[in-house]
């Protein structure tokens, strides 16, 4: 599939919006996580704050979107630590930022688009000079493909979310 990976900008606001509500409500189905209106709200509004900072040229955060055709097929973050990173890993300098909030639109993924949106948040961490980074799941489905891609863990919070539902960190050195 042809599509092209880009930083966001500002007019990109509703329809990344859009993009979170359906890629978090399909996630947490899949996942069979119970959630309220009020949780889903606030995770919509912590990715959109991130974006907003992500505009700031002063900020470490950046945004990468995939698309196609001016449909967002995919979104990728890079952030500094969050306090739940630092709690979890605190002998991992708070200098080594998180890849994060990488999700793949349901009816484009597992062709290649997540793995390229990972690349690419790589690639922009190695241009910058960082020499790692953190990234950590609570959802099972993604566990495998991290687990897949990045090897194991470096931690994980067994039951975290609910009996059967670890947390899991990978900090990855970059070559």
């Amino acid at each position: 599939m042809n599509f092209k990976i880009r930083p966001v900008k500002t007019d990109d606001r509703d329809d990344l919006r859009a993009f979170f509500i359906g890629v978090l409500v399909d996630t947490l189905l899949k996942e069979e996580i119970e959630f309220t209106q009020k949780m889903l709200d606030e995770e919509i509004e912590d990715k959109m704050t991130k974006f907003q900072q992500a505009l700031d040229k002063n900020a470490v955060s950046e945004f990468f979107l995939a698309e196609s055709d001016e449909q967002i097929l995919g979104m990728v973050s890079v952030n500094k630590r969050g306090e739940f990173s630092q709690e979890q890993l605190p002998t991992i300098s708070n200098d080594v930022l998180e890849i994060a909030s990488l999700y793949v639109q349901p009816d484009y993924q597992h062709i290649g688009i997540g793995k390229r949106l990972l690349s690419h948040a790589v690639a922009f961490l190695k241009e910058r000079g960082d020499e790692a980074y953190i990234l950590d799941s609570g959802y099972k489905n993604a566990q495998k493909i991290w687990g897949h891609l990045l090897g194991e863990p470096i931690k994980v919070l067994p039951d975290f979310w609910e009996k059967g539902c670890d947390h899991m960190f990978w900090c990855v050195k970059i070559n």
